[in-house]
Parts: C-alpha cells; structure tokens; sequence
C-alpha cells in the first residue's frame, strides 16, 4: 500500500530533481566563482519528501483503522 502511494512521489522527486539540477546549472554559469554542485543537496531533500509522504500516508491509514466499520458505512 504504501509503495502505491510512493511511487509517485518517487518520479515527482526524480523530475524535480533533474529540473534542479539543470537549471541551478546553469543560474550558477553567470558567476564568475564557479562551484560544483553536490548530488547530496538533492538527495536530502528528495528523502525528506518521501518520509513525509509516507508519515501522511501511515497517519490517514492509522485514523482509517480506528474508525469503526459501522460508522464509515453510514456515510457510503
């Protein structure tokens, strides 16, 4: 279950991670100091996305299961 929920997450990160990547290139060409970038500047952040994703994920999926069956199926 929650690898369904992950995998879109997993290709936002990899997009944005790619985006980042391009376009922070080429912002930082315009200086005259030139620095590398370091992978691990887009790693944290895209783990971090991903725990909080999956934080969200087994939050709704514990509120779900404490909710009793008679009171969900009224509401349906």
């Amino acid at each position: 279950m929650l690898f369904s929920f992950a995998k879109p997450v997993l290709i936002a990160i990899a997009i944005g991670t790619l985006a980042t990547w391009w376009m922070a290139g080429k912002y930082l060409s315009f200086f005259a100091e030139r620095i590398s970038l370091d992978p691990l500047l887009l790693f944290y952040p895209g783990m971090l996305v991903l725990a909080i994703a999956g934080i969200t994920v087994v939050g709704h999926s514990l509120r779900a299961a404490r909710i009793r069956p008679v009171v969900t199926l009224r509401y349906e």
